[in-house]
């Protein structure tokens, strides 16, 4: 129960941090998706899974990186990244300020920082630390990603006829990733926007796709100074019905329920884009578009 209670206490560190620093009329907002979501109750009581250490790290990092404190910022960002590896998709988009600078500073100390701890892990576990990586690379569909209903064997597409290689996943992910990021050029989107649209398009595609890996979003959505977007707030409430049922059917296999990925993927698939959409052609919480800044999506 240790590592339960340890990383029950960083969600509520990290959540209280966030709310302290909202407005009035945010905290309670805050308090309800922070610390009384189904998501919340169910993941970190429950299951208690170990992302909200990649989430914490990844929120403290964007703070300081906001800041200009940029040894903190490299710090936390190379924790995130060396414990999970989807936090590198920020990377690019940290890479220039909202100045249009190029933060080499920033950019050198995470990779710096990187490398030293991959270091002293090899120093430890020897060449065992690479398997992850190609671990990573050639995982199957799961759960929220969309390849889970495209390519899945339990996949109606699939008992329909229809063969999508999961293959795909690299090139798709590719230049929705690209795309997303010529929208941040322009746009100059500011960081925890920018943020939320690499990891959002991530999770969407990425085969990998479990409900845990989006903690983080319910913690950048609120570093934002304006309330939260109509969207993102649809999305993290689907998110925590669906984590409610997922550990109530044991992942949806008890009842022989694996047939609802079919409905619950292509939702969860509709809801982040109309997440991922706000978050380029928004501001975030402000329900305002800028059309003449971004390319239509």
């Amino acid at each position: 129960m240790l590592p339960k209670l340890l990383f029950i206490g960083v969600w509520f560190a990290a959540a209280i941090t966030l709310i302290r620093d909202l407005s009035p009329g945010r905290v309670r907002e805050g308090v309800l998706f922070l610390l009384l979501s189904l998501f919340f109750l169910v993941e970190q009581i429950g299951f208690g899974h170990f992302d909200i250490l990649v989430a914490a790290a990844m929120l403290f990092g964007l703070r300081a990186y906001m800041k200009d404190r940029d040894v903190r910022a490299a710090g936390f960002f190379a924790t995130a990244i060396t414990l999970k590896f989807y936090p590198l998709v920020t990377l690019p988009f940290l890479a220039f300020d909202q100045r249009g600078r190029v933060r080499y500073r920033f950019l050198g100390l995470t990779f710096f920082f990187v490398a030293l701890i991959f270091a002293i892990a090899w120093l430890i576990w020897g060449n065992s630390i690479w398997d992850p990586f190609t671990f990573a690379a050639g995982r199957e569909a799961r759960q929220l990603s969309i390849f889970k209903f495209l390519s899945a064997d339990d996949s109606v597409l699939k008992k329909l006829g229809v063969d999508i290689p999961l293959s795909l996943w690299k090139p798709t992910l590719l230049l929705a990733g690209g795309f997303t990021f010529f929208c941040h050029l322009k746009r100059r989107l500011r960081p925890e926007q920018a943020c939320l649209a690499a990891l959002m398009i991530t999770f969407l595609i990425y085969p990998a796709g479990h409900h845990q890996f989006q903690a983080v979003l319910f913690f950048l959505v609120f570093v934002s100074a304006e309330p939260l977007h109509p969207a993102w707030r649809r999305y993290l409430q689907f998110l925590g019905i669906y984590t409610l049922l997922f550990g109530i059917t044991d992942g949806f296999r008890r009842f022989d329920l694996s047939w609802a990925y079919n409905v619950i993927t292509p939702l969860a698939f509709v809801l982040g884009i109309l997440a991922w959409r706000a978050s380029l052609t928004y501001k975030v919480g402000s329900g305002k578009s800028d059309e003449k800044l971004t390319p239509s999506t």
